[in-house]
């Protein structure tokens, strides 16, 4: 394919055996790549990726994914992740979940700028052109945002587009490397970059996600069946690559379990697509009205939280806010509303009990205030708080974990998130 002319930096569009051979020769003698994906995942449960943006520094590779056969595509994902780079990343949170998909692992060496910038004081709340000019004073079009890039053949706009998204995330990357670097953050940055590995190699685990749409005016019958649906809608999920929302959406779940359903038209009432209900209803009413549903291992606790332990919370979220204003670190390090959240109901619950693990996995520098508040407190001083800590190394790759710019992380972080009550629908 040829590509425009215009574009001032040399393209390889990778879409033949021939190109894609340049590529894997780029994957295994470059040191530093910059990378980008585009896909599509709005009626999917996994994503479709089209497009796969490389930059090493003399070149850009744009690797139609589309466009190579099988066998291509598992060479390329191969080499990918064996590569011995560094890859840089502006927001990789679904570009790693899109590579997990795609090859069953994650690159070695890891980093993300949108991650580097609350340890240079700056927020991580800006889009990718935002901090291109904030950082090296260049003003680019996000034009193509909406793009569709699962047709063929791509157009130059939508290749220039593609091109500078991986263009000059090298350049800023040397630049937050060094601040870093220089003002000692590297080991907390370091860490957030080895949770959001973890979370993207052990998601949460989908026998429990049922909780998420739990109250607490549920009986254990009723637990039983939503834990069934859930179960279910997972199932079809993954064997038709469908979004579960698709199926049954989360704000229909309760519903579907505590009114009396008694054809296709009661669970559109409940709040299904008539196009669901007529692809999964039979499933789902024999699942509401099984007389063998297991209720083994169903959680018989209260979901109503203690008021109480919200104190905690706060309290986290300021002295984590205090800490960072202390060393010159945005706020936007810090943890959400929503976590601190989750994690109180968990504290202040039954599900502590009969949960093994806190809902909300923290760097290991942010598990140290939580401990200490909870050691201080009168609910928790006599408590043996072991929970709050897991082996980092229970969650590496086989070969090695995935590491950031500095320090390798402390050997220790709070224990993975078992689903059990984040918000969202991807259970």
């Amino acid at each position: 394919m040829t590509v425009n002319d215009s574009l001032d930096m040399p393209v390889c569009y990778a879409d033949s055996q021939e190109k894609l051979g340049e590529v894997l020769k780029c994957l295994a003698t470059e040191p530093l790549i910059g990378v980008d994906t585009e896909f599509v995942r709005i009626e999917t449960l996994y994503p479709l990726v089209a497009l796969v943006q490389l930059y090493d520094g003399k070149r850009v590779y744009l690797v139609d994914v589309i466009s190579l056969d099988m066998k291509q595509r598992d060479a390329f994902w191969k080499a990918f992740v064996a590569s011995d780079a560094r890859f840089v990343f502006f927001s990789m949170r679904e570009d790693l979940e899109v590579i997990y998909h795609c090859s069953g692992s994650l690159p070695k060496h890891i980093d993300d700028l949108q991650m580097m910038l609350p340890y240079v004081g700056e927020t991580r709340k800006l889009g990718l052109a935002a901090i291109i000019k904030l950082l090296l004073g260049v003003e680019i079009l996000k034009d193509q945002t909406t793009s569709i890039w699962m047709t063929r053949p791509l157009n130059s706009q939508q290749i220039r587009y593609a091109a500078l998204d991986v263009y000059y995330l090298l350049d800023m990357y040397r630049i937050l490397k060094e601040r870093i670097d220089a003002n000692g953050h590297s080991r907390y940055y370091d860490q957030d970059v080895m949770v959001m590995v973890i979370r993207t190699l052990h998601p949460a685990d989908p026998d429990k996600a049922y909780l998420k749409h739990a109250d607490s005016s549920m009986s254990v019958r009723q637990m039983a069946r939503l834990r069934e649906l859930v179960r279910y809608r997972r199932r079809k999920g993954e064997e038709e690559n469908i979004a579960l929302s698709r199926i049954i959406p989360g704000a229909a779940l309760p519903k579907l379990v505590k009114t009396r359903m008694h054809d296709g038209r009661s669970l559109v009432i409940a709040g299904m697509h008539p196009k669901a209900v007529k692809l999964y209803g039979h499933d789902i009413l024999d699942i509401l009205y099984s007389s063998h549903l297991d209720e083994d291992g169903i959680f018989t606790g209260s979901l109503i939280p203690n008021s109480e332990y919200s104190k905690f919370g706060n309290m986290l979220i300021e002295d984590i806010r205090a800490f960072c204003d202390s060393r010159g670190i945005h706020r936007d390090a810090g943890v959400s509303r929503r976590e601190t959240s989750d994690l109180c109901l968990w504290l202040g619950c039954d599900m502590r009990e009969q949960l093994e693990t806190p809902p909300v996995l923290y760097s290991p520098w942010k598990t140290e205030f939580l401990e200490k508040i909870l050691r201080d407190s009168q609910e928790f001083g006599d408590s043996d708080l072991s929970f709050l800590h897991v082996d980092v190394g229970r969650y590496a790759r086989t070969e090695s974990a995935p590491q950031g710019a500095g320090d390798a992380p402390d050997k220790t972080a709070s224990a993975a998130g078992d689903g059990s009550i984040n918000s969202g629908d991807a259970g």
